[in-house]
């Protein structure tokens, strides 16, 4: 399959902080030929995950975890059994289901509030076992430049799952 010329980046309407996407982006194909290719937005209400691209819906979801709080809640706290649900619903609807997370690897590793150190990284990596999911650890991205850098990484990841496996099949 070609390089579509544009893009549509769905993002959850639930979204509460979401991630920044440039205008355009340079992708280069497995030749090194770069293309650029447009990026639109539209902010919606997904099934599962909070971002996806629209031309290729089944490619790559993409699931954010903003801070380790809510990562610890979903995983260890009142809403395990939504998360893990949530999680198996994902992992369902396409081939590279992603958890983004949008702090940094010390702050996954550091004490909380009734939460020792090393817990929370346990419980990601059981569930990056189990499911299958591919990590992405951002480091914190609060600032509207990495946030837009994250939200072209992501374009890249995503375009890159949906032309691979139009062309697999």
């Amino acid at each position: 399959m070609k390089v579509p010329n544009k893009v549509t980046i769905e993002i959850d309407s639930r979204e509460k902080f979401p991630l920044l996407f440039p205008a355009n982006i340079r992708y280069f194909d497995e030749s090194g030929s770069p293309k650029l290719i447009r990026v639109e937005t539209i902010v919606t209400h997904l099934p599962t995950g909070d971002y996806r691209m629209k031309e290729f819906p089944t490619g790559c979801l993409i699931e954010r975890k903003g801070a380790t709080r809510e990562l610890a809640t979903n995983l260890l706290g009142p809403d395990r059994r939504r998360c893990l649900s949530a999680i198996r619903r994902l992992c369902d609807s396409c081939h590279r289901p992603i958890l983004l997370c949008d702090f940094s690897m010390a702050d996954l590793q550091r004490d909380q509030p009734n939460l020792p150190a090393g817990r929370l990284v346990s419980a990601v990596a059981r569930l990056v076992s189990e499911y299958g999911l591919t990590l992405l650890i951002a480091g914190p991205c609060k600032r509207s430049t990495y946030r837009k850098q994250l939200g072209a990484t992501i374009v890249h990841f995503m375009l890159s799952e949906g032309v691979s496996n139009e062309l697999r099949s």
